[in-house]
């Protein structure tokens, strides 16, 4: 039997629930038997009411922790992430909430001893300005610079309790806490350090189960992806960025049928228009700037229109001058 975690930190203005539901449906759908425990902190836990509650009829338990009350949403949702065995038994795939299960998952601990990943954007290396960026929040750290160490996703892992594992994790929540303390919130440099103080125990494994849709180099995954991992909806044109069907999900209380077509066609979703990101656009990811735009739903829409106005302008020009040209 596949144990499936999730870290559900959410309130009602955003998606994290409604995304948690679908994921959890689409476990179900091709895994039946498995165990789906979800693991909240308090303040998520009291807006587990009403129409909220339906969570409970797609998981198998949902575990309320304490977290400290000074941390944000972010933060809590880290401080959960990377002390999960300390609520959890036995051995476990954790996934975050933006994912969508296309396969059987009872492969998934094949070869793994200990702890298996995918590489984070399914890249073979990091580019450069990528490192740069490592860099400079290395020297901030007064860490190592980590920059040159194989980078890992940590939207799914695949964990094999035993000694080894249950140490790495106690590395992992104690490096995230001092990042935390210094200004630095994200958990992927205290994963990689905490993989180097504990004898590089990761195992990278197929990247099917943790094919990142939005990046090219998730190719050679998708036709056999077990795990789909859409992550930033800003990114790619593909039904699970429709921001009109999370909304109609919030508003009607059931998964659209639209989602539903998709889980039960995985392959579909490949089939649409990607945009690769540039050293431009990956800037903007990794920017203050973009982490206050993810957590702004007004400033998002506001923006939205803004956007497409300009685009609607872009457009009826170039149709001027093209008409212009003509004659």
């Amino acid at each position: 039997m596949v144990k499936i975690v999730y870290i559900l930190v959410s309130s009602p203005q955003d998606y994290f629930l409604e995304q948690t539901i679908l994921s959890a449906y689409s476990v179900k759908k091709y895994n039946s038997d498995a165990n789906i425990v979800v693991l909240a902190d308090q303040d998520t836990a009291k807006t587990l009411v009403g129409n909220r509650s339906r969570i409970n009829e797609y998981v198998t338990e949902l575990k309320v922790v304490e977290v400290p009350t000074t941390y944000n949403m972010m933060q809590r949702s880290r401080f959960l992430k990377t002390s999960i065995p300390k609520y959890v038994d036995g051995d476990f795939i954790y996934m975050d909430s933006d994912t969508v299960v296309a396969g059987s998952l009872e492969d998934a601990y094949k070869g793994v001893q200990h702890l298996g990943l995918i590489r984070d954007e399914n890249l073979d290396e990091y580019g450069d300005f990528v490192k740069k960026w490592i860099r400079g929040n290395c020297i901030k750290l007064g860490w190592q610079d980590l920059s040159q160490e194989k980078g890992y996703n940590g939207g799914v892992l695949v964990v094999k309790r035993n000694a080894e594992s249950e140490k790495f994790f106690d590395r992992w929540h104690k490096n995230w806490l001092e990042c935390c303390s210094k200004g630095y919130d994200r958990d992927q440099l205290a994963l990689t350090k905490s993989n180097i103080e504990c004898s590089y125990i990761i195992q990278e494994i197929d990247g099917k189960y943790n094919c990142q849709i939005t990046k090219f180099e998730s190719e050679p995954f998708k036709a056999d992806a077990r795990i789909i991992h859409y992550y930033d909806m800003g990114i790619c044109y593909h039904v699970y960025n429709d921001i009109k069907l999370w909304n109609k999900f919030k508003r009607d209380e059931t998964i659209p049928q639209e989602f539903v077509d998709a889980v039960n066609n995985p392959q579909d979703v490949f089939a649409h228009r990607y945009i690769k990101a540039y050293n431009n656009d990956i800037s903007f990811l990794h920017s203050d700037w973009h982490r206050v735009y993810s957590e702004s739903m007004i400033l998002q829409k506001c923006l939205l229109k803004i956007n497409l106005l300009v685009c609607d302008i872009w457009r009826a020009m170039r149709q001027i001058k093209t008409v212009i040209k003509r004659k």
